[in-house]
């Protein structure tokens, strides 16, 4: 007889340890509706959530499968609430940008699409409705009146299927709920060749729905809007998986898509280094780093946090194994060889600072015998980081001149 492996567990909980006690992993038919939720009581946003088919959502097993096998993960963002849109103009530029100044039309909850002149009456009526004002007050605390998502979908996918795949999932849990909204996705093609490759949708949402209640999104419900998008995104042809970057043994932060934009409209502007605030102060950091030889404080607890969310990880993933390897099927045993395949060539906790060290070392090993000196770069970069913004830009045209 096959030992079943729990459907009824959250990937996370399996690989994770919980108040220092590791999930035990059983079969419980009873419970196996709520695969792939955030919680059996589904997401705080949407309460209506738990009336959903939770079966529909991916299983430990699939996650699994999806790491050892390298899929594509699920990549939605959410702007930050204390940035989202609080005045009129905002809220306009908003929806222009995701409109390419006109280029593309926008579709909103109801299916309907909108040319550039009906996307401003549109915002307009937002505006009236949530008496948004042109500007704000110093210290405002006014909540946002609208909030911006960004999902993503690996190179090479249907930009079609992602549009529609996207359209379900805000039509399911923001159009449900009386919530307004406006999307488009953004592809590189011959009327638009300067966008990414992946293709990807921006989603603005009015903040307050039908019956008045404000939008309040949470990290869990980015977890679960992730999850939810994955499992929609299979239906039409594109394979996400929607696990935690520790999971997958990853131990750096990614960039946020503010510090993104700020690095890509530095190399425009300069050429150069990116002069995104964090990018400065991290610049410094290595330059500390070399000179001592050591990491900076701030960085080694969080190579410490790094470490012991490892060994949870791993302690857990045990488990996991000792679980799998205890069934009849060909299936799961084969599944827990690749797992712990993928364990044993996690790359090791390594932080930001430690990865350019290392490279650095590298580098200089490989260079020695030319010559190079490290050190004198980085008094090269400091200098250059003192120059004004006149003489940057002096530099810059000299380049280009020099191009041509």
């Amino acid at each position: 007889m096959t030992m079943a492996i729990s459907t009824a567990l959250n990937i996370e909980d399996i690989l994770k340890y919980h108040k220092g006690r590791a999930q035990r992993i059983k079969d419980d038919k009873s419970s196996a509706g709520r695969a792939g939720s955030v919680s059996s009581a589904g997401s705080k946003l949407f309460p209506s959530a738990s009336h959903h088919n939770r079966s529909s959502g991916l299983t430990p097993k699939m996650k699994a499968q999806g790491i050892v096998s390298g899929a594509k993960e699920s990549m939605v963002k959410i702007d930050k609430a204390n940035k989202g849109i609080k005045t009129s103009g905002h809220l306009f530029e908003a929806a222009d940008y995701i409109a390419r100044h006109g280029k593309i039309d926008l579709e909103d909850e109801n299916g309907a699409l909108l040319n550039h002149a009906e996307m401003k009456d549109r915002i307009d009526a937002w505006v009236e409705s949530q008496d948004i004002p042109e500007s704000l007050e110093q210290n405002s605390k006014r909540p946002a009146d609208a909030r911006r998502l960004i999902f993503s979908c690996p190179k090479g996918s249907n930009p079609d299927a992602v549009r529609a795949a996207v359209k379900e999932l805000a039509q399911e849990y923001f159009g449900a709920d009386g919530y307004n909204y406006l999307f488009a996705v953004h592809y590189k093609n011959k009327d638009m060749p300067n966008e990414p490759e992946h293709p990807h949708v921006h989603l603005l949402i009015k903040s307050l729905n039908s019956q008045g209640k404000r939008l309040n999104l949470r990290k869990e419900d980015l977890r679960y809007l992730r999850e939810r998008f994955a499992v929609i995104a299979k239906k039409y042809g594109i394979d996400l998986n929607a696990t935690s970057r520790a999971v997958r043994g990853v131990t750096k932060k990614g960039k946020t898509q503010e510090r993104i934009h700020e690095e890509a409209r530095s190399w425009e502007r300069f050429g150069d280094a990116p002069q995104h605030k964090y990018s400065k102060s991290r610049a410094a950091e290595i330059d500390d780093a070399l000179d001592s030889g050591s990491l900076k404080s701030s960085e080694s607890e969080g190579r410490k946090k790094a470490a012991y969310t490892r060994s949870d990880v791993l302690k857990n993933a045990q488990l996991y194994l000792n679980e799998l390897k205890k069934s009849d099927s060909q299936n799961d045993l084969n599944l827990a060889l690749d797992l712990e395949r993928f364990i044993k060539n996690m790359p090791p906790v390594e932080t930001s600072q430690e990865e350019i060290l290392r490279k650095i070392k590298e580098f200089k090993d490989k260079e020695r015998a030319r010559g190079y000196d490290i050190k004198e770069k980085i008094r090269q970069r400091k200098s250059n980081n003192k120059q004004s913004q006149a003489q940057k830009w002096a530099i810059h045209r000299k380049k280009q001149n020099q191009e041509r």
